[in-house]
C-alpha cells in the first residue's frame, strides 16, 4: 500500500513563509479586508494563517517551561556543585532563552550534541548507565 501524500485542490496556491508572514503584517496595519482584497485573497486564508501562527508560539512557549522546570527540578533536588556539565540534544526547549539561563544562574556548564551528529550523545549515555 502506497503513502497517500497531501493532495493539493485544483486552483490551490501554496503560499511560501514569507508571503504569509508578510501578508498578516500588512493585515495588522491595514485589516483583513484590505490585505485580502489587495493580495487576491479570501480572507478566510488570512485567519488560518494567524491561527497557525498563534499555534506555534504557544507550541515553543510550552516546549520552553518544560525544558526550564526540569533544569530546575534537577538543580533543586541533586545540588550540584560548580561546572557539572548538562548534556541535552538540540530540542529547541534546550537551546531557548530561558533553559541556558537556568543553567548559567547556577553555575553550571551546557553541552549540546552537534547538529546531525548523534553519536554524540553516546558517551554521556554509556557513562550515566554505568
Amino acid at each position: 500500500m502506497k503513502k497517500q501524500s497531501k493532495e493539493v485542490k485544483v486552483g490551490q496556491v501554496r503560499r511560501s513563509a514569507e508571503f504569509k508572514a508578510g501578508a498578516l503584517t500588512r493585515a495588522e496595519q491595514v485589516g483583513v479586508a484590505v490585505t485580502a482584497k489587495e493580495l487576491g485573497l479570501h480572507e478566510a486564508q488570512l485567519y488560518s494563517w494567524r491561527q497557525q501562527v498563534q499555534k506555534s508560539k504557544q507550541r515553543h512557549r510550552r516546549y520552553g517551561r518544560v525544558g526550564m522546570r526540569c533544569a530546575d527540578d534537577g538543580v533543586r533536588q541533586r545540588k550540584p556543585p560548580c561546572g557539572v556539565i548538562m548534556h541535552t540534544d538540540r530540542g529547541s526547549q534546550y537551546c531557548s532563552g530561558k533553559y541556558p539561563r537556568v543553567i548559567t544562574i547556577n553555575a553550571l556548564r551546557c553541552s549540546m550534541r552537534r547538529k546531525g551528529n548523534c553519536c554524540d550523545n553516546a558517551m554521556a549515555e554509556s557513562f550515566s548507565t554505568a
